[in-house]
């Protein structure tokens, strides 16, 4: 592989990168992989929450 062939390839891998960073932080999504779901709120208490008008 020539000299300029890695800059080249170097060049596009730090976009590439750089592109999945900034998707990634414009998408961002937490997913909850526990076998049992235990950091995923239940429908009745996302209904208890959004009634919620002050911290509690």
């Amino acid at each position: 592989m020539k000299k300029q062939n890695k800059y080249i390839y170097v060049v596009f891998l730090v976009m590439a990168l750089l592109l999945i960073n900034w998707l990634a932080s414009m998408f961002h999504q937490r997913f909850d992989l526990t076998q049992d779901q235990r950091y995923t709120l239940s429908p009745a208490a996302r209904e208890i929450i959004a009634e919620v008008k002050s911290p509690l």
